[in-house]
C-alpha cells in the first residue's frame, strides 16, 4: 500500500484536519519534512565552515517558523491517537476477548481480559500510530532547539546579541 505524504500545504488547505490527520497510518512516514531537511542541511553545512552567519540566522529562523506551524497539527494528531488507543484497548477489554477465549477453550477472567488487551491486533495498530506520532513530535521538538541554537550562535558571531549568552544559559521549556 502506498502511503500518500501529507505537506504543511494540505494541512493548512484541509477542509476537515481530524479527518485528514485520522487517514494517516504511519506519521513517520507520511509527513513530508523534505523542507525542513533542506533547511537543517544548509544551516550545518554553514555552521561547519564558520561562515554565512547571516545566512545561518535566516536559515534557522525559516526552520523555527515551519516546525511551530506544523507542531499543532502533529500535537492534535498525538492527542487524537491517544484516544483512538485507549478506545482500542477499551473495546477489546469489554468485548473481544470473549471470541479469542472461547475459540482457544480458555476460561474468560479478568486476567484473561487484560492479557487480551495486550494481543488485539486494533489495539497494537493504534499504539503504534500513537508512539509514531509521539517520535515525530519528540523529533520536530529537538531540531526547533537545534534551530534555536544555532540562531544565538550566528547572532552572536555576527555581533547582533549580546544577550544571547545570558538567555542560552536559561533553562527552556518548550512542552
Amino acid at each position: 500500500m502506498q502511503l500518500k505524504t501529507v505537506t504543511l500545504d494540505d494541512l493548512r488547505k484541509a477542509d476537515n484536519i481530524d479527518e485528514l490527520l485520522s487517514s494517516m497510518t504511519d506519521p513517520l512516514k507520511q509527513v513530508d519534512l523534505s523542507l525542513l531537511r533542506g533547511h537543517l542541511d544548509k544551516v550545518r553545512k554553514n555552521i561547519e565552515f564558520n561562515r554565512n552567519m547571516d545566512r545561518v540566522a535566516v536559515l534557522s529562523l525559516a526552520a523555527q517558523d515551519f516546525i511551530s506551524e506544523l507542531l499543532p497539527y502533529i500535537v492534535r494528531l498525538y492527542s487524537n491517537c491517544q484516544t483512538e488507543t485507549k478506545k482500542q484497548k477499551g473495546l477489546a477489554f469489554l468485548e473481544g476477548y470473549e471470541d479469542y477465549c472461547s475459540a482457544r477453550d480458555i476460561k474468560p477472567t479478568d486476567s484473561a481480559k487484560k492479557a487480551y488487551v495486550d494481543i488485539d491486533e486494533d489495539s497494537i495498530a493504534s499504539a503504534k500510530k500513537e508512539a509514531a506520532t509521539k517520535a515525530l513530535f519528540t523529533y520536530l521538538t529537538n531540531r526547533y532547539q537545534d534551530m534555536d541554537n544555532c540562531h544565538n550562535y550566528a547572532k552572536k558571531m555576527l555581533g547582533f546579541d549580546k544577550a544571547a549568552e545570558i538567555k542560552a544559559s536559561e533553562p527552556r521549556d518548550i512542552d
